[in-house]
């Protein structure tokens, strides 16, 4: 008989095949179960045994279930490709899900590497930023200093200016008291002009009248005038 080996990879058990010779008794062993590949449609007797890897511990099947099995060889040698073919199948299946698994994991290691990229440029972008406004608030702050002392030492030189012109400052407040006076009289000699510029106007006003009324006199005067000789000649004839 021969033998042949077949890992089913989903229950972790190996498959042993057992192709027994005719008239012989021996058992041959096959590491490789590619030999029993070339032999899957020679009408030899067929028969399988589970065992779980361990050599020493495996038990060949009894002969009664190995000449069972002889009898439709060519059926459970289909029916064994059959299932080898499922699994391989199935096999490629998982693989190509696997493969899409692993390209969308692609895409997305891509995108988190473009969005972290983008990140870190933002990042270092406001870090410029932020460099750039702490060197212009340090500036800033140095001119500010600047000013201030600047403006300390005018408050100092002013204070004595102060302190030392008490009586330029009594004057100045005399001098400015005069001219409040002076401008007070001022408005009411403007308030007085003003008065007098109304009054003018009315007057002028009430001249205009008379003179319209002179105008409209003399006007009169003068068409009465040029229609007495008119009377004359017609009195005359």
């Amino acid at each position: 008989s021969r033998t042949c080996q077949h890992f089913d990879w989903r229950s972790g058990h190996k498959l042993q095949c057992l192709v027994e010779k005719e008239n012989s008794n021996q058992v041959v062993n096959h590491v490789n179960s590619y030999e029993v590949e070339d032999n899957v449609h020679s009408s030899s007797p067929l028969c399988l045994e589970f065992y779980s890897g361990n050599n020493s511990s495996r038990a060949l099947i009894p002969t009664s279930l190995s000449h069972e099995a002889t009898k439709n060889p060519q059926k459970e040698v289909e029916e064994q490709l059959r299932s080898l073919k499922e699994e391989l199948t199935k096999i490629k299946d998982e693989n190509k899900w696997l493969r899409s698994e692993r390209d969308e994991w692609e895409v997305r290691t891509r995108n988190s590497i473009d969005r972290l990229y983008s990140f870190r440029k933002e990042n270092e972008h406001q870090l410029f930023i932020l460099k750039h406004e702490n060197e212009l608030m340090s500036n800033a702050e140095k001119q500010a200093t600047q000013m201030v002392n600047s403006l300390s030492q005018r408050v100092h030189y002013l204070q004595i200016a102060v302190e030392s012109g008490v009586e330029e400052r009594q004057k100045q407040e005399e001098y400015i008291q005069m001219l409040q006076n002076e401008c007070a009289k001022v408005k009411i000699e403007l308030q007085e002009q003003k008065k007098s510029v109304q009054r003018l106007t009315l007057e002028l006003e009430k001249t205009k009248v008379h003179v319209r009324v002179t105008e409209d006199t003399r006007q009169k005067v003068v068409n009465a005038s040029s229609e007495i000789p008119t009377i004359e000649y017609a009195g005359a004839e």
